[in-house]
């Protein structure tokens, strides 16, 4: 009796060892996959047709992309070691590349910054909103992302030694 993809996936995310927070980030990012090939065995998920369905998420970032394709090919993996199928069949199946026409760019392309003239246009057109002002000139000079940002806690702050730590 063959396996289907959900079956196996059910024992992917079940697995020891995987925190909570994981667990669900594997599940939210295995669901589209399950909808389409859920009730398919295990065995005759080919190449052609993952490649297909990693080839249609073309509407995410391709950071988001290679991390989807991390987690499918993870599965794939556990899916080998369990002895559901002999190979991963995207076993050295290539990266999608940025798309330059989205903004998007691999970490040895040139990242542009404001220049000073716009700096200064933009503290200008922030400096009536006391609360954005104090929000952007905290991004721009901290270089903390947003989230970390929006996720600080009063306490979290130093005041006296004017800054504050985030933990990622």
């Amino acid at each position: 009796m063959s396996l289907t993809l959900a079956t196996v996936t059910t024992q992917f995310l079940e697995r020891p060892g995987l925190s909570i927070a994981t667990q669900k980030s594997y599940e939210l990012t295995l669901i589209p996959l399950l909808q389409k090939y859920g009730r398919y065995p295990i065995e005759i998920l080919g190449r052609a047709v993952i490649e297909e369905y990693l080839n249609g998420l073309n509407h995410l970032a391709y950071t988001t992309h290679h991390r989807h394709q991390s987690i499918v090919q993870a599965l794939l993996n556990f899916a080998v070691e369990q002895g559901y199928i002999r190979v991963n069949p995207i076993a050295h199946l290539r990266r999608r590349k940025p798309d330059f026409s989205k903004g998007e760019h691999a970490s040895d392309c040139v990242i542009r910054y404001l220049s000073t003239p716009q700096l200064q246009q933009m503290y200008e057109a922030i400096t009536p909103d006391c609360r954005l002002n104090a929000v952007v000139r905290l991004l721009h000079r901290s270089g903390a992302r947003i989230a970390e940002l929006l996720a600080l806690n009063l306490e979290d702050l130093d005041l006296q030694g004017q800054r504050f730590q985030v933990v990622g």
